[in-house]
């Protein structure tokens, strides 16, 4: 018989492509770019696994500016331009997925003064502290979740809604200058 790539159909690399553009996992055919077309016809398998997977996060979430004074500061709504978006193309969701945050690297000025227990984040109502120590900050229970969910869509505005928070105590010691430190994101599944 003859020889065909499977590489070179659009067809098949439509195909493909619309899946993996969906975060699946493609396992290809071992011949994909040399099948041999049998008599009577052939068949290659393309195999495709879900993924569990944070397609966007915020690369920045701007608290704007503060001015110190002897009460506790708070802002409930940072301004970020990239939403913190979970796709999760499991065949198998009945047990859900938990996300969690921790800081990774400090709130630090230039003058590697650090500003402590400032960053925090509100879930169903219970607000934590964020630290070095991976917090649990959001749980997806049922299977009947979208494939593409937006955590951030539903962070509020208002005291007691969720989302990332930045507080300053009035009992914190502060020193001027712009604060910038990291907040590592992380996606598993299950519950915890």
């Amino acid at each position: 018989g003859s020889k065909v790539d499977l590489t070179k159909l659009p067809a098949v690399t439509t195909a493909v492509k619309s899946l993996t553009d969906k975060g699946y996992l493609v396992t290809r055919p071992a011949n994909e770019t040399a099948l041999t077309v049998a008599e009577g016809g052939t068949t290659a398998a393309y195999t495709f696994s879900g993924t569990l997977s944070l397609t966007s996060v915020p690369k920045v979430l701007n608290f704007g500016t503060i001015r110190y004074t002897t009460k506790t500061q708070r802002v409930e709504n940072p301004s970020y331009v990239d939403p913190l978006v979970v796709r999760d193309t499991r065949s198998d969701k009945a047990d859900g997925w938990t996300m969690t945050a921790e800081v990774t690297t400090p709130m630090t000025n230039v003058d590697n003064k650090l500003l402590k227990n400032a960053l925090r984040y509100v879930y169903k109502g219970k607000e934590q502290t964020l630290s070095s120590d991976a917090q649990v900050v959001y749980t997806a229970t049922t299977p009947t979740i979208p494939e593409s969910y937006s955590v951030s869509e539903n962070w509020g505005t208002t005291k007691g809604s969720d989302g990332v928070k930045f507080q300053l105590d009035s009992s914190e010691t502060v020193y001027t200058g712009e604060y910038t430190g990291v907040i590592t994101w992380k996606i598993m599944p299950g519950q915890p």
